[in-house]
């Protein structure tokens, strides 16, 4: 596991990665739970599509009003997080403790 977290530290200096973690502290947060990954392109009108996953299999939601509010709940899921700096700081201490 140390291996694993100490890639994910040596990511988050590339230009387009972002990693940020909720701490368990945290507690219940809105979105926790789904899984779901939203792909964005820079389309003349903007384009979101969101790949959502299900235990047996996934689908994909291209409409723009089921997109968005997949988007609304990650700016939630964001603000739960805490920041990239302190992602790298909670990453950094977890791996030295494993």
């Amino acid at each position: 596991m140390r291996e694993q977290v100490n890639r994910l530290i040596e990511e988050l200096d590339r230009p387009n990665v972002e990693i940020q973690v909720v701490p368990f502290g945290v507690g219940y947060y809105m979105g926790q739970g789904h899984d779901y990954s939203i792909f964005g392109y820079d389309a003349k009108p903007p384009v979101s599509i969101v790949y959502l996953e299900h235990h047996d299999a996934g689908s994909y939601v291209d409409d723009s009003k089921r997109a968005a509010q997949s988007l609304a709940l990650w700016e939630q899921q964001k603000a739960a997080a805490v920041g990239p700096e302190q992602t790298r700081r909670l990453l950094l201490d977890f791996a030295n403790e494993l």
